[in-house]
């Protein structure tokens, strides 16, 4: 499937990780406040590792954003701002 999408996250928006029930296949969801998004981790064997490398990319590139629209000078970066 393929996909473009720019919206702006609403203020109740947030990630949660959820299993499902009964398997062992995990998805990041994205709810975004309005609408939702989830990826989830592939349902047959050996995609695993993959999907996981995308989820550590993720994070990287969403660290680096977090940095651009909120830049981390003048803070430490293991404190959170209140």
């Amino acid at each position: 499937m393929s996909f473009n999408l720019w919206c702006a996250p609403g203020p109740d928006s947030g990630p949660v990780v959820k299993q499902k029930p009964g398997t062992e296949q995990y998805a990041l969801f994205l709810y975004l406040d309005p609408g939702n998004i989830s990826l989830s981790s592939p349902p047959f064997p050996g995609e695993g590792a993959a999907f996981a490398r995308f989820c550590r990319d993720l994070a990287r590139e969403a660290a680096k954003l977090a940095d651009l629209v909120d830049p981390p000078e003048g803070r430490h970066s293991l404190i959170v701002p209140r």
